[in-house]
């Protein structure tokens, strides 16, 4: 970009508003694969002790074949298409003990997968319904059973949001962006609305509407670059 241009991308903004916290250190570890990798945290050890790098994709409802869990299987294959690995992570699957008063104490064993799927992540991407004008249940106790402060702590995250109205769910989104700036993560400004969700899908199951499909794609390519910037890594093959 010319050196006399008044306007800059999504990564070049973000990543100098971020250069005055550039103190953080980043974590030292090896070469990434080539191929795609969904959900399988013992993939990401080598023999050699190195650890791949990878994203989180976090489908952030619980509610059974739900709008959310579309748009987070489109999510999943745009980024496979640009050869980042990953791993998906639905709270669908979140243990049932999770929600009784004592896993506040103890944890259920089964809620350990979850846990590390996000320490182990180099960026998270949520994608996320608007119920009641704001995020839904779930996703908070999901994110209140995580390490402090760990889980999020100098992690990139970005956002897509979801809603049967005409908002997208904007107010959900920027309710949880007050909580992840809370907890020190690195948040990607490219945010993706998708309004009108239940007439968003073709009959394949894919977006009805190109623009919002490319979007979607706009924002994963940016927030990849966003990653490799702030974490000094290389997620897609050379």
């Amino acid at each position: 970009m010319g050196g006399n241009s008044a306007m800059c991308s999504s990564v070049e903004c973000a990543t100098h508003r971020l250069s005055i916290r550039s103190s953080f250190s980043t974590e030292q570890r090896g070469n990434g694969p080539t191929a795609p990798v969904i959900f399988s945290v013992l993939a990401r050890g080598k023999a050699n002790g190195t650890i791949d790098f990878m994203l989180t994709i976090i489908s952030g409802t619980n509610r059974p074949e739900s709008n959310t869990k579309k748009v987070t299987d489109i999510v999943v294959q745009i980024y496979r298409d640009l050869g980042v690995p990953l791993q998906l992570l639905d709270l669908q699957e979140l243990p049932p003990d999770l929600f009784a008063p004592a896993a506040y104490a103890a944890k259920p064993p089964a809620f350990a997968r979850f846990a590390n799927a996000v320490l182990e992540a180099d960026g998270l991407v949520v994608v996320m319904p608007e119920y009641n004008g704001s995020m839904p249940g779930v996703l908070k106790v999901f994110i209140d059973h995580l390490k402090f402060p760990e889980s999020f702590e100098s992690r990139p995250v970005c956002f897509v949001g979801l809603s049967a109205g005409i908002w997208g769910c904007l107010r959900g989104v920027e309710q949880l962006q007050q909580i992840f700036g809370y907890r020190n993560a690195y948040v990607f400004p490219k945010r993706v609305f998708l309004p009108g969700i239940s007439n968003a899908f073709n009959a394949q199951g894919g977006l009805a509407n190109s623009e919002n499909f490319q979007r979607l794609r706009e924002q994963a390519e940016e927030f990849t670059q966003f990653v490799e910037k702030i974490r000094g890594i290389q997620l897609r093959p050379q």
